[in-house]
């Protein structure tokens, strides 16, 4: 027996002058534990991984939304153009800007992906300018249209990435302003890794939940559309 195993290990309730009260103890696999327990420590431990990344569950979220639900685009001169989802892209943002300038950056974004000329002033309202003239110098060149053609069939991944960078760079700049001495550089890299590292150790959870639900391969299990993050 280790320590998954003993609902007993975990901490009790220190109420002086009344009966110690134990925590009620879910077991998250408990078909695992039953059918195929030499798989328990690693579905457990796949449990815990995930369950030290669980602040950064929120932000994951709110990226994988943006990016998700964003498409990309050519403007006239061939350059890449993100097009946001206004409710994704106002739930990134919202926390840490507020309502009216989560309003506003919705509705710059929107036009910028229409076409239209934007204001320097209404982008500086989120500093987001700079973000949308990299966007384009960095893939002017590049098969932009080979990736907006292919952005849902060969070129998803890709296609995806370029989307979850771009919304990286203005959910650092949300956070910005409710944070000012933050080092952009720095927090930008910190959400792409944390991103990343949140959806591998969510994979090798979904992993186990399927072989506890499936009851280790006793069970056919129906097959389901799991959302791609």
């Amino acid at each position: 027996m280790y320590i998954y195993d003993n609902p007993a290990a975990f901490p009790r309730s220190q109420n002086l002058g009344q009966p110690a009260k134990l925590p009620q103890y879910n077991e998250p696999f408990p078909n695992i534990k039953r059918e195929c327990p030499s798989e328990h420590r690693n579905a457990m431990n796949a449990f815990l991984a995930l369950e030290e990344l669980k602040y950064f569950q929120p932000y994951y979220k709110q990226l994988s939304d943006a990016a998700l639900n964003a498409s990309l685009s050519l403007n006239r001169h061939d350059g890449l153009v993100v097009n946001p989802n206004p409710d994704t892209v106002r739930e990134l943002v919202v926390g840490e800007v507020g309502a009216e300038t989560a309003k506003a950056t919705v509705e710059m974004l929107a036009k910028w992906a229409g076409g239209e000329v934007v204001a320097e002033r209404a982008a500086y309202l989120l500093g987001v300018l700079d973000l949308l003239h990299k966007l384009l110098t960095i893939y002017e060149g590049i098969e932009n249209v080979k990736l907006v053609n292919e952005q849902n069939r060969s070129m998803r991944d890709k296609a995806f990435q370029t989307k979850l960078d771009f919304f990286i760079g203005v959910k650092a700049r949300a956070i910005r302003v409710k944070e000012p001495g933050i080092d952009e550089f720095k927090l930008r890299a910190w959400l792409r890794e944390k991103y990343w590292d949140y959806r591998q150790k969510s994979m090798e959870l979904s992993k186990y939940q399927l072989m506890d639900e499936g009851r280790c391969g006793k069970e056919k299990i129906q097959p389901r559309m799991y959302e791609r993050k």
